[in-house]
């Protein structure tokens, strides 16, 4: 018995619902080969009403709204994050190459997902043929496990710089980084195979309206998958990334705490090298002679205290990443394994509201990272306003240019001044530094 899911993997509901004349909505599991079809039943005497509220559970025109934004959000967001990584040389770090393979899969399922389901809902049927049929759920299975494992990988990677250091330089370049992002995409790639082949049209109203769902040849293996990816893709990367995040914010912690031993040891030997001292003249001698050795020290010591707090936000940054994800598809991923589990008590508990609410929270996934790179990375800001001023940039450079020559015609006239005394030597140095 061939079995049509409403779902994909990875949504609660798909793009394709009943026609807008009937008077039903569909929320879960269909068997088309079935006379006893077990489909949430919603009448409407309103014909008006009907045209508002099917396909949606909201409010057409919110809904509408809300998806354009998330649309807008999700392209603009990820072209300025690949165009600052593309501009910026010195932002092409390790991570930020797994961001960009991040972003990358994020515009995809901004391009390929959102505008198919907008369209979809507010027709109230599959329009676009047999061939979008299989790439949409493709390629929104694709984004979504890149996305998954580009933040596992990311872990690690965090991880082992932080938390082992020494043996990570060996491994963590460029060249690694494009082999760990060529793997996720080949994974994704075989993983999400199902979509395409089992993703088929089929025909409502005497095959004059036509729909779009995985149709398998018996309900469990259709089970079995769900349940296999809602283990590749949610148990196992979360139980990962938690590990890894929690052992890493142990080992900052450790580090925070020998910095303020250290910090506190060298406050105490210097006030006891004072106190030591017999005389000023002996006192004064000391510090000439130390002051030298004193530097290098404080130095290190303050770029080590730089390091801790780069390392500090930028992990910070990618657990709110991390956090955001989950909290978007978590909802969409619950639903979908209660209605495996008990088809009848999910339907009781989930309505077109919901289902809308929990579509839109997977596709702001999408969108969210961008936002949170703008927020919480002074890099990734200033970039992104780079990229939106590219022409005051050009007329900055000819400032600059003109600048430029203006300091080496005030350079060149400095060389022609006769040679200050040692006495007044201060002050020019002074002046000359204004």
């Amino acid at each position: 018995m061939a079995t049509a899911t409403t779902a994909y993997p990875y949504s609660l509901i798909d793009s394709s619902l009943p026609p807008v004349n009937s008077t039903f909505l569909v929320t879960s599991i269909v068997d088309v080969n079935s006379t006893n079809s077990s489909l949430i039943t919603e009448d409407f005497d309103d014909d008006r009403n009907r045209g508002v509220r099917i396909g949606f559970g909201l409010n057409i025109y919110l809904t509408a709204t809300l998806y354009g934004i998330v649309f807008v959000l999700a392209i603009v967001g990820n072209i300025l994050v690949l165009v600052t990584l593309a501009q910026d040389k010195r932002m092409r770090t390790v991570t930020n190459m797994f961001l960009l393979s991040l972003a990358f899969s994020d515009l995809l399922f901004g391009i390929f997902c959102m505008p198919f389901t907008v369209v979809g809902n507010m027709l109230g049927r599959f329009v676009f043929g047999a061939v979008i049929c299989k790439i949409v759920p493709y390629i929104q299975g694709i984004s979504v496990t890149v996305s998954v494992w580009t933040m596992v990988v990311i872990s690690l990677e965090r991880y082992h710089a932080i938390c082992n250091p020494l043996s990570s330089r060996v491994w963590q370049t460029k060249a690694h980084a494009y082999k760990a992002i060529v793997g996720v995409w080949m994974v994704a790639l075989f993983l999400n195979l199902p979509a395409v082949i089992f993703s088929k049209l089929f025909s409502f109203n005497s095959g004059t309206v036509f729909r779009c769902d995985e149709i398998w040849p018996a309900t469990l293996y259709r089970t079995i998958y769900r349940m296999c990816l809602f283990v590749i893709l949610m148990v196992a990367p979360l139980f990962t990334m938690l590990t890894a995040y929690g052992l890493i914010i142990r080992e900052l912690r450790r580090g925070m705490k020998l910095e303020q031993c250290g910090a506190d040891n060298e406050k105490r030997e210097n006030g006891i090298a004072m106190k030591n001292m017999g005389d000023e003249a002996s006192c004064s001698l000391n510090e000439k002679k130390t002051k030298k050795s004193d530097k290098k020290p404080a130095q290190a010591t303050m770029r080590s205290t730089s390091t801790s707090g780069a390392k500090k936000r930028v992990v910070k940054m990618l657990i709110v990443i991390v956090a955001l994800f989950f909290v978007c598809w978590t909802p969409s991923w619950v639903g979908n394994i209660w209605i495996m589990i008990s088809e009848k008590s999910a339907s009781e508990h989930f309505g077109r509201a919901e289902v809308t609410i929990f579509k839109l929270m997977t596709y702001a996934s999408a969108c969210v990272n961008p936002i949170v790179y703008c927020f919480m990375n002074k890099r990734f800001r200033q970039g992104f306003l780079n990229a939106f001023s590219c022409g005051r940039r050009g007329r900055a450079g000819d400032r600059a240019t003109a600048s430029g020559d203006v300091s080496r015609f005030q350079s060149t006239r400095r060389t022609n001044v006769p040679r200050p005394s040692p006495t007044n030597y201060t002050n020019v140095s002074s002046d000359s530094s204004v």
